[in-house]
């Protein structure tokens, strides 16, 4: 019916205070894997409660992270974000859009079909690429994100978005498998790194990725198999696309907590 959920936890609003002191812009992501609420009223009540969420905690704007909608709702979906634009904008806030990686316009892949990246980016301000997940949960084990197919799917945004808006997801999770099947659950390096020093595991790197690959086969515990970026995953990823003219507007990183303390060095020694 277009209400939104809370799941900011209970201490939001000091988090939120300690990053507007930093002088940073707070913009809370709203997330979505349902569709139905692109139709009226409802559509109109979801615009209303989230300029509302902007408005009555005076934050700098939002992020819409909606993914996974029918192909049929394209056009039901670029015209709510760009009614949601213009009602953010008329009130001087900003609004970000977070899509599904891409290298074509109409891929096979529904969820990203179904996303008008031309009419969404003239919508936003920030336009945030998921440059991630090419292997997914629910597939045989495989690195979070190829540099290669990244590389595709940064050219195609540069062609159809252009660079002003465009922001690469780097991912700071990873992957486990247990028994070498799906589904996969996600991890962090953090959790991967105290597995490889308690059983003093290799770590060697995924090609494609450059990611860690541990892979856990120990008596009495189960089969598994994780891939998981690290600094070092993140400064290659970096310099790839710092060669390549692919890093744009900057990047989106998806999540934090748990990951290789050294990325951030990394992301400030390839910072412009």
């Amino acid at each position: 019916e277009g209400r939104i959920l809370t799941r900011a936890g209970v201490d939001w609003q000091a988090q939120v205070q300690a990053w507007r002191a930093a002088g940073l812009l707070v913009m809370p992501s709203v997330f979505a894997t349902h569709s139905g609420f692109l139709a009226e009223p409802q559509v109109s009540a979801h615009i209303d409660a989230l300029v509302t969420l902007v408005e009555e905690h005076d934050f700098h704007g939002l992020d819409l992270d909606y993914e996974e909608f029918p192909l049929e709702t394209k056009e039901r979906f670029s015209r709510f974000v760009e009614r949601l634009a213009a009602a953010l904008h008329a009130r001087g806030r900003l609004l970000s859009v977070t899509v599904h990686a891409k290298t074509e316009p109409t891929p096979p892949y529904e969820g990203a079909a179904a996303q008008d990246w031309p009419r969404l980016a003239a919508a936003a301000d920030m336009f945030n690429v998921m440059t991630y997940d090419y292997t997914n949960r629910n597939e045989p084990p495989g690195p979070v994100a190829d540099r290669a197919w990244v590389a595709a799917v940064m050219a195609h945004g540069l062609q159809v978005v252009g660079p002003e808006k465009l922001a690469v997801g780097l991912p700071f999770y990873g992957y486990v498998w247990k028994r070498d099947r799906p589904p996969a659950v996600a991890t962090t390096w953090e959790a991967a790194s105290r597995q490889v020093e308690q059983f003093r595991l290799e770590a060697p790197r995924d090609p494609g990725s450059g990611e860690l690959i541990v892979r856990l086969d120990v008596t009495g515990l189960p089969k598994q198999v994780t891939y998981v970026s690290d600094a070092t995953t993140t400064a290659a990823r970096l310099a790839a696309l710092t060669a390549q003219g692919q890093l744009a507007a900057g990047v989106a990183i998806w999540g934090v907590g748990g990951e290789d303390p050294a990325a951030w060095q990394a992301l400030r020694d390839a910072r412009p």
